[in-house]
């Protein structure tokens, strides 16, 4: 190393530490105040000789601040900083700061430790360079290693932890941080009561201590928790030593084990239950492996040999010390079922502290989890010492047995022929032939008597007779009678039978009636009791039925009637539009109330149809939107009329059903009228559709009266009306929502009633299945727009015997352009077509001489009626009306009173037909 000038060659100390610094690895180099290098060693002298980044530039004489100034032009990225330490140290007075150290990358990747202090001496700095680029290269391979350890334990679901002899957190992996919601930077010197909580963190921190004490691996298993709840941890701990073997740290892998521990519990559980129900078995259960050991018994053995379960466990039959002949026995069944597949059986007896004892034995195949070979043999041995002590007691009842089961038979043979007969005539019948057979008898005889003064219609006397006696048969001898009582002691009649017979010897001699015989006929008596009361009562009610029926056919006939011309006057009225203020709205009032008269009258007979089993669905694909369109269109008068808000909250997209249109949209509409009719003025409703899965939700909801807990499960009752409600009610018969009811389930759907209460209001709620798919067009079921009038006027004929209905019928026809003459019976209906020849014909078929159907059969037969069209205007709305009115000719079939709107779109089809005009 060159020395400064007043050093010498002479002066020891100088060539001393010139030597030492030339002995060293590191770059030295000494600078005066103003920058100038005046000294190196020879590390320095041999770098500067390659030539390697702009500070290499920086010899002896020359400025190190130059060749700091070329660094940085050369773009070398740290020279800027080492700059300007340089010009700051070297500006600074003595006694300031003494040194900076600071890392400056060289060309070609090499890093090294730049030091700048001041001279002990006096002014300028001395400056070394430390080579450290292999330490960077370690410490970025150090980070990559931690990185890729860090990201392996982060990867699994296990927790892993370590932990200072002080119990603070050094490293944790995700899944650690995810179960405690701590983040990496809260995680780090965190403790057990911080993440774990004080209840918990004692026992964790004693089983540090434990595998800390140890000195090797400990596994237990921990409480802890798992998002918030409680978790059950299968922790392995180890302590982490120095190269000394001295402990610095605890390692740790926690699982968290929860389902597994619930499984084996409900497995142990399980396992409990099995073997208490085996123990509790009379039958000894036994199991057998492949070696024939028994791998299980149960407690049923001890009760078999005298001796404890557990002494068998894992010993042969043989090694058990069980008889010989017993034990080949078992071998050769054991060995069947293994070659076989096949279940095995066998008897044997075992001599028992009790005595002999009689058992029968199954050994059946248990196979292993793949289906396909035999694990295990079981045996299942029952002691059937009693049944076989009883085997001789049942021969000799078996005869007994056989003999009554046959009269058990025949009582109820007798029983089932006789409660299928709906009449005393073949209730009869059925007793006398049964009272015979069974009792072997020549002859038997049932009478039925007719009693005055019962509630019920009376049964005519019926006798039955039967008789195989022939002329030759020598006289019946003994006589057995028992009286028919019915209900309260009502006689009812009597059942006699004649000359019993047995077999005997290959023939058949008579014999007397035994208290056996007697008690069997009077077992057929109770029967036939109380079928002939059945009997009875179903006549009652089958002609109940038939009255009502008929009653509420003709009742609908009758007020059909009225309603008519009242409903055709109403229309007359709207239709000449000259009714003003308090008269035009009497009118729409008029037409209100007549409409809730005519649905009042239909839903009667709905419920009649529905009752019977015989309202045909016309099941469509259909749109829920379609569905409450119709019904809106018939409630939204009585909703306005009340001032309500209507709401309606649909989701997006069409809803398909399959369903008949009609008569959903009468549910709705009966639901909406409903609360329009039990909410105060001003009221609001609410109709909220959803879907529930497969199925649709409709619910109509209200701020109305409500419904008290204890209407609520009669509310779908036929005639149910709610007491509270009454004084409220505008009319109705109870019917429709018992109506609904029926319909909606003939959808295959259901429906719900809520209220809270009185005064709170309620939610009628029906589902519906939702059809699987959307069709591919939409159905339109438009008749035509209402109002249409297409090709010339018509010639009609309405005949009808309520004048009123007639007149006020024509007088709306001819309002809409139509010629028209009207009669009162049948002949002169007959008589006013062949004269008149009309268009239309609109026929009652209640008329005073002739009916109907009647009319209608002899306008057929007219050749010059060939083109009449016939329509039925009647009170007679059933299924059947319609039948006959089709066998009689009829084209139409309309209901009184007759919706103008689709009278009118029938004669205008009519009309169009006849000038050749298609309706659009």
């Amino acid at each position: 190393m060159s020395a400064p000038a007043c050093t010498t060659d002479a002066d020891p100390p100088a060539l001393l530490a010139r030597d030492i610094l030339d002995a060293l690895p590191h770059h030295v180099l000494l600078i005066d105040a103003q920058g100038r290098v005046i000294a190196t060693n020879k590390a320095w002298e041999r770098f500067a000789r390659h030539g390697q980044g702009a500070l290499s530039c920086a010899r002896l004489g020359q400025s190190y601040l130059e060749a700091c100034q070329a660094a940085v032009q050369a773009g070398e990225p740290d020279a800027p900083t080492l700059l300007a330490q340089v010009q700051r140290l070297l500006g600074t007075p003595h006694g300031s700061e003494a040194e900076v150290g600071l890392e400056y990358d060289w060309q070609g990747g090499r890093c090294f430790l730049i030091h700048l202090s001041r001279h002990p001496a006096g002014t300028g700095l001395v400056v070394t360079h430390t080579e450290i680029s292999r330490c960077k290269r370690a410490e970025a391979q150090l980070r990559q290693a931690l990185r890729t350890i860090q990201g392996v334990i982060d990867g699994t679901d296990t927790l892993v932890y370590a932990k200072d002899l002080e119990g603070r957190y050094l490293l944790t992996n995700r899944s650690w941080r995810d179960r405690t919601g701590l983040s990496e930077r809260q995680a780090a010197q965190t403790t057990d009561e911080q993440a774990w909580g004080p209840a918990l963190a004692a026992a964790l921190r004693a089983n540090d201590a434990q595998a800390l004490a140890s000195g090797g691996l400990m596994v237990a298993e921990e409480q802890a928790a798992n998002h918030g709840q409680p978790a059950t941890y299968l922790s392995s701990k180890f302590p982490l030593v120095d190269d000394a073997g001295q402990a610095w740290a605890l390692g740790g892998l926690s699982t968290d084990i929860t389902p597994l521990k619930q499984a084996q519990d409900a497995l142990q559980a399980r396992e409990r239950e099995l073997q208490s129900l085996a123990d509790n078995t009379p039958d000894v259960l036994a199991r057998f492996d492949s070696a024939q050991r028994m791998v299980f018994v149960n407690a049923a053995i001890q009760r078999m040999t005298g001796r404890l379960p557990r002494e068998f466990i894992g010993s042969t039959p043989r090694e058990a010390g069980l008889p010989t002949e017993l034990c080949e026995r078992w071998e050769a069944a054991i060995a069947a079922v293994r070659e076989d597949g096949l279940a095995q059986t066998l008897e044997f007896t075992f001599q028992s502290r009790r005595g002999p004892r009689h058992y029968t034995g199954r050994f059946v195949p248990e196979y292993g989890p793949s289906g396909a070979e035999i694990g295990c043999v079981l045996g299942v041995l029952h002691d059937a010492t009693e049944q076989k002590r009883a085997e001789d007691s049942v021969n000799r009842l078996l005869g007994e047995e056989r003999h009554y089961a046959r009269l058990l038979s025949h009582l109820a043979e007798a029983s089932r022929l006789v409660h299928a007969s709906l009449s005393a005539d073949e209730i009869a019948q059925v007793l006398t032939q049964q009272a015979r057979e069974i009792l072997g008898a020549q002859r038997a005889c049932t009478t039925v008597q007719m009693h005055d003064g019962d509630r019920h219609p009376p049964i005519r006397a019926v006798a039955r007779c039967c008789d195989r006696m022939g002329s030759d048969d020598p006289p019946v001898q003994g006589v057995l009678s028992v009286h028919l009582t019915g209900q309260g002691g009502r006689p009812l009649g009597r059942l006699q039978v004649w000359g019993r017979e047995v077999s005997r010897d290959g023939g058949r001699e008579a014999a007397p009636f035994s208290p056996e015989d007697e008690s069997i006929l009077t077992q057929l008596a109770a029967i036939a009791s109380t079928g002939l009361d059945n009997a009875r009562m179903y006549t009652s009610l089958r002609d109940a039925d038939v009255r009502k029926d008929e009653f509420l056919a003709t009742l609908a006939h009758e007020l059909r009637n009225p309603l008519a011309p009242i409903r055709n006057g109403l229309e007359i009225l709207r239709r000449c539009d000259q009714l003003t203020g308090a008269a035009a709205r009497a009118q729409e009032m008029m037409e209100r109330q007549a409409s809730h008269l005519v649905r009042l009258v239909d839903d009667l007979l709905d419920v009649s149809r529905i009752s019977r089993g015989r309202v045909d669905l016309r099941c469509e694909r259909i749109t829920v939107q379609s569905i409450i369109d119709n019904a809106l269109e018939a409630s939204r008068p009585a909703i306005d009329a009340g001032g309500h808000q209507l709401s309606i909250v649909l989701p997006e997209g069409a809803l398909w059903l399959d369903g008949d249109l009609t008569r959903l949209a009468q549910v709705l509409g009966n639901l909406l009228n409903n609360a329009a009719k039990y909410t105060p003025e001003g009221g609001h409703i609410k109709l909220h559709v959803r879907t529930e899965g497969a199925m649709l939700a409709l619910a109509v909801s209200d701020d109305g009266v409500g419904l008290s807990a204890e209407t609520l499960p009669k509310v779908f009752d036929l005639f149910a009306q709610i007491e509270h409600t009454l004084s409220r009610s505008q009319g109705g018969l109870g019917i429709g929502l018992s109506l609904v009811k029926q319909l909606v389930e003939l959808h295959g759907g259901s429906i719900m009633a809520e209220s809270e209460g009185l005064g709170l209001g309620s939610r009628f709620t029906l589902r519906l299945p939702l059809a699987r798919s959307a069709p591919g067009q939409i159905y339109a079921g438009d008749l035509g727009p209402a109002g249409m009038s297409v090709g010339e006027a018509l010639r009609v004929l309405v005949v009808d015997d309520n004048v009123d209905g007639a007149e006020s019928l024509s007088m709306m026809l001819e309002l809409l352009g139509h010629q028209v003459h009207r009669v009162h019976d049948g002949a002169s209906a007959i008589t006013e077509a062949t004269e008149w020849v009309p268009d239309v014909a609109l026929l009652d078929i209640g008329l005073p001489d002739l009916t109907g159907y009647e009319v209608a059969r002899r306008l057929r037969a007219e050749p010059r009626l060939g083109g009449l069209l016939l329509v039925a205007v009647t009170g007679w709305g059933s299924e059947d009306d319609q039948r006959r009115s089709a066998e009689a000719g009829i084209d139409h079939h309309l209901t009184k009173p007759v919706d103008a709107r689709a009278l009118e779109r029938l004669l205008a089809s009519r009309a169009a037909a006849q000038s050749g005009t298609a309706l659009a």
